[in-house]
């Protein structure tokens, strides 16, 4: 997942440092751009629409805080990165998810990115399946999935399994290699047809189609068209059964 992000900073040596530590230690991050007033930050803010802003507080003309009140309300991620302990308080009341000292410790930012990522991440898992294209409908054979170079079209029937691993899931299918893509499990669940695929597991979703055997042993399991076996969470298996009666 690569998190949009602008730095509001009115001292250069403080921007790029926050752009060397970026690069260095938080890959996920994606500078869009970085205003040096907080004038200039809210017309970058319109412009670019980040997921994240990097905000100074004090700064020339008005601060960080005066920023955050003129937009009215905002939907991105803020962490504030200033020199000055005593507005922590105040930050955590615009909802910063963090608040970072300077000079910026590597891992202070890193802490600050994971929660972010984390945020956005239930964020998109929580979004209503009306703001997404729903695939639960016959009228869709095929899913589209983002790539470096553009989209890949995937036929749904073709589908064996999905496996998450942290923010990304790994889709499976029977006739070409597994692709990776940059979204949570929980969003395929949602938009794919539940008469066809279910979650065995917090980390697997299945396609009933694919399904050669259930096995009650080991706690039960599943073999898959391509042989694989797939472990069935306890939790999971009442539900996974239901849909085999």
């Amino acid at each position: 997942m690569k998190i949009k992000t602008i730095l509001i900073d009115d001292e250069d040596l403080a921007r790029v440092g926050m752009r060397y530590l970026i690069k260095e230690h938080t890959p996920q991050i994606e500078i869009l751009g970085e205003a040096d007033s907080a004038e200039g930050g809210l017309s970058l803010i319109k412009k670019m629409k980040p997921d994240l802003v990097f905000l100074d507080i004090e700064m020339a003309g008005y601060d960080g805080f005066d920023m955050l009140d003129k937009m009215g309300g905002f939907d991105f991620e803020v962490v504030f990165v200033t020199a000055h302990s005593q507005f922590a308080l105040r930050a955590f009341k615009y909802e910063a998810i963090d608040y970072i000292l300077k000079p910026v410790d590597p891992d202070d930012l890193i802490s600050a990115v994971e929660k972010v990522e984390q945020r956005l991440i239930k964020r998109m898992d929580d979004m209503p399946v009306s703001d997404t294209v729903d695939y639960r409908s016959s009228q869709y054979s095929k899913i589209s999935v983002p790539t470096i170079d553009g989209f890949k079209f995937i036929n749904i029937t073709d589908i064996i399994r999905m496996e998450a691993d942290g923010s990304y899931v790994t889709i499976y299918t029977i006739n070409d290699r597994p692709c990776v893509v940059s979204r949570p499990l929980g969003y395929y669940a949602r938009i794919l047809n539940k008469r066809m695929f279910v979650r065995i597991h917090r980390s697997h979703l299945i396609n009933l189609h694919r399904v050669k055997e259930f096995r009650k042993d080991s706690g039960g399991y599943v073999i898959l068209d391509n042989d694989e076996k797939i472990q069935v969470a306890s939790t999971k298996r009442k539900d996974l059964l239901s849909e085999f009666k």
